[in-house]
This record gives structure tokens, sequence and C-alpha cells, in this order.
């Protein structure tokens, strides 16, 4: 499968997702589904999806609802 997102390369694509994987501790719902997923990892992949092109900026209202405690810290990292 190729990535095209955001025009990033396939390289970056690879890069960026394992990268997001590993920081926001997704590596157990990797070949998942997103409508199987829990409340709160709906809300990590869906943040993980707007990180996934490393914006200079992003606006993110409330994204850690649902989200349990080690959860959050993580996400805050990968924002950062």
């Amino acid at each position: 499968m190729i990535a095209r997102i955001k025009g990033l390369s396939h390289k970056q694509f690879i890069h960026n997702k394992n990268l997001i994987i590993r920081t926001l501790d997704l590596e157990e719902f990797e070949k998942i589904r997103a409508a199987n997923l829990s409340g709160g990892n709906k809300r990590k992949l869906a943040c993980a999806l707007t990180l996934m092109i490393s914006p200079t900026i992003e606006f993110l209202d409330e994204p850690t609802t649902g989200v349990d405690p080690v959860s959050r810290r993580s996400l805050f990292t990968m924002v950062k």
C-alpha cells in the first residue's frame, strides 16, 4: 500500500506512522479497525492522524477527553 497523505513520501509516512504508534502506545491496536476501538483509543487515533503531517500549528479542542492519564501524557508529548 502506498500512502499519499498531504504530500508525504512513502518513507516519511512510514517514519511518522511508526513514531506516532510508539509514542501514543498504539502498537497492539495497529491492525484493528477504528470502529472496534474504545472511545479513548479512537480519540488517540484522531489525534495521531492530525499529527501525521507534522503541522506547524494545530488547534485541538479537548483532545484528551476520554483518554486515560498515561495516554494523556504521551499525547501531550507527541504534540510538543
